[in-house]
């Protein structure tokens, strides 16, 4: 009996240094052939929350696979990793290749009829694939005259001349063109996978409230882009010695994460009192007045 539980531990540290390892060659690969934070931060996320859906099962998770599942699992994972230290732009093979590793991993584990618990964890895995169709679906023409409008409002609000037209924001002494990146695809399709993300993870008592949630995050991930916009234009308005530095930094560069990290507390905090609120009108129940 004791050989059996090491053994099922020694399987179960094994199982995990190779999740460890296709999480880990998934992220090196997005960070060091895509000149794309926010996607290198997405595909963390998206990992991470494979992990924390099955977090709970951790301490009790033994790894037994049948023959079938075992043979498969390894041919998915060892292709999936090859594939991964190939790529050099994210195609559409590439772009499916957590998923892929994340049934290879499943199969590794368990049979093939136990699937269910692993449903989670390859939802949060197919999010990343899930994000590039949203960014290629959503439009975005529309969407950049909202934002350059949205701007303007911002910025009359705090007393700045501005002024819209179609995708030009001007202010006096600039202009910044929204158009491409300064969109917000990107930020909304993020904000989108944050969102399930949580969903799977934390789920709300109210399917009502679940839905509600997933409609508030693109909202939430305009707005935060609404305000990055206005700093860039403040930025190429301004006569700072080095804002061509400050305007790259925002615009391109790490600085532009620091947006999206506004709109994840935002979007956090808001979800986070939600659940606490339903939580607690679960467990307090309603208060009837007492009858003489």
């Amino acid at each position: 009996m004791a050989g059996l539980k090491a053994s099922t531990k020694t399987l179960r540290k094994l199982w995990l240094a190779m999740a460890g390892l296709c999480a880990g060659a998934q992220i090196v690969m997005v960070s060091t052939t895509q000149e794309n934070p926010a996607l290198t931060l997405l595909t963390m996320l998206c990992w991470g929350g494979a992990l924390l859906c099955i977090e709970d099962q951790l301490p009790s998770l033994a790894p037994d696979p049948g023959w079938w599942s075992f043979g498969l699992g390894v041919v998915l994972v060892l292709s999936g990793l090859l594939k991964t230290g190939q790529v050099l732009h994210l195609d559409g093979i590439s772009q499916v290749l957590p998923f892929w590793l994340g049934v290879g991993l499943v199969l590794l584990c368990s049979r093939l009829g136990q699937w269910r618990r692993w449903s989670a964890s390859l939802v949060a895995l197919a999010l990343i694939p899930l994000s590039h169709g949203v960014t290629s679906w959503l439009p975005e023409q529309p969407l950049s005259f909202l934002t350059a409008r949205l701007s303007q409002t911002l910025l009359l609000m705090f007393g700045v001349d501005a002024m819209a037209s179609g995708r030009v924001l001007t202010l006096p002494g600039g202009s910044v063109f929204v158009a491409g990146s300064c969109a917000g695809l990107e930020q909304i399709a993020q904000l989108l996978a944050i969102a399930v993300l949580f969903l799977l993870a934390f789920p709300l008592p109210s399917r009502i409230s679940r839905w509600w949630m997933v409609a508030v995050a693109p909202l939430i991930a305009v707005l935060g882009n609404t305000l990055r916009i206005s700093v860039l234009a403040v930025i190429s308005a301004s006569r700072w010695p080095n804002r061509s530095w400050w305007f790259d930094f925002f615009h391109e560069h790490s600085g532009s994460l620091v947006f999206a990290g506004l709109n994840v507390m935002a979007f956090g905090w808001l979800y986070l009192t939600v659940l606490d609120r339903q939580l607690i009108q679960r467990e307090v129940p309603p208060h009837r007045g007492s009858h003489s």
